[in-house]
């Protein structure tokens, strides 16, 4: 999603033109959710109403705020997957017909409410089930509203998401990147000239980063009050709103501890102004987007190999993936660290290392000698 949107505004757009029910449900979850969710549940409800519109034979003479709950209770599992069909196939994700009838009943063009559309782009496979998630839900909230009788989603084709190769930084990568973002190793001339304004700054970063997993939103919301250097902590608020301590090694807190002294001399403050954790050099906070280009920038220079490949969350895929191998394959440490409210989240780290697999080979031969040796 692109920064600036009001994202609000767009949302009571869509909604103007969907009936009261769909109102409801949106308004339900506008106070969990962030309001470029609930534009994207509203999007999604738009799309689905506009494609029973332009090609179900029931709704075809119908206004998207004339649909009736009624009218979707008589929607079958079939109905779900011809939609799904169309997402997946057609390039006009707004189901515009050519037919005589159909343009004799379009109403004056307008800007479009669901957002741009990208040229020869199909629908992902993973938008797919995002989208039919949503559908799922509005038809859940509808049956426990007794508005209708079935949820047909339930019934309709599974969605299979081709599972893709988990991408991390290995611990000599890591290596690799810290040194660059420290000794600018592998920087270009003109940018190595500025580098020592930042580098401070930027190796207590990509420190933190690589030994907490936090996100980067939530490490840049943070300010200097809220670390604990002596006990290697920072109080983070996680996403979701929830407040919650996160350690950092003895490494780290020394690379903060330069920068910090530095900011403090930079930027004098008292107890009643709170100076950012990281910012500018004129001591504004730094941006995500001002992070997502420090990291392409260093590992361009550190790993041109990956420079295609690597985000600020790979940085937390690559925490993750180090303390997972560290820990001896403790997968409810790694939930607990990334805080994760389910551990089925972090399985996907436990897929994608073989070690674990491969070393557990003589494991219950071991045991079972072990057992003899008792006996």
């Amino acid at each position: 999603m692109s920064e600036g949107i009001n994202y609000t505004d767009r949302t009571s757009k869509l909604l103007e033109d969907m009936p009261d029910y769909v109102v409801s449900f949106i308004n339900r979850y506008s106070g969990r959710g962030k309001a470029a969710t609930m534009f994207e549940y509203s999007r999604d409800i738009f799309v689905f109403f506009e494609y029973l519109i332009n090609f179900h034979p029931e709704f075809c003479d119908k206004k998207m705020i004339d649909i009736t709950t009624d009218d979707l209770g008589k929607l079958l599992p079939e109905d779900i997957d011809n939609f799904i069909a169309t997402l997946r196939n057609t390039k006009d994700k707004r189901f515009k017909r050519t037919d005589d009838a159909y343009e004799k009943s379009m109403r004056p063009k307008k800007k479009s409410l669901t957002g741009p559309k990208k040229k020869n782009d199909e629908t992902s496979e993973a938008t797919l089930k995002r989208k039919k998630a949503t559908i799922s839900a509005f038809y859940s909230y509808l049956l426990s509203n007794g508005k209708v009788t079935m949820n047909p989603v339930l019934a309709s084709r599974k969605i299979d998401i081709p599972k893709k190769k988990l991408i991390y930084l290995d611990f000599e990568e890591q290596n690799k990147l810290i040194d660059t973002v420290i000794n600018g190793t592998g920087l270009g001339d003109n940018t190595r000239k500025y580098h020592s304004i930042y580098a401070e700054r930027d190796a207590a970063m990509f420190m933190l980063l690589l030994d907490t997993g936090l996100r980067v939103s939530e490490m840049l919301n943070t300010n200097i009050v809220d670390f604990d250097l002596n006990k290697g902590k920072v109080t983070v608020i996680r996403k979701g709103g929830d407040q919650q301590d996160a350690y950092y090694s003895d490494e780290c807190a020394g690379y903060l501890w330069d920068y910090f002294e530095s900011q403090k001399a930079r930027f004098p403050y008292t107890s009643e102004v709170e100076l950012p954790a990281f910012t500018t050099t004129k001591g504004e906070r730094l941006s995500v987007r001002a992070v997502e280009t420090l990291v392409k920038k260093y590992v361009k220079a550190a790993l041109p190999n990956k420079a295609h490949l690597i985000s600020p969350h790979k940085l937390r895929s690559s925490f993750a993936m180090s303390l997972y191998e560290a820990s001896n394959y403790n997968l409810l440490l790694v939930q607990k660290r990334l805080n994760h409210a389910s551990v089925t989240t972090t399985t996907v780290y436990a897929k994608a290392v073989e070690k674990e697999v491969e070393s557990s080979r003589n494991t219950l031969q071991e045991y079972k000698l072990q057992l003899e040796g008792k006996s």
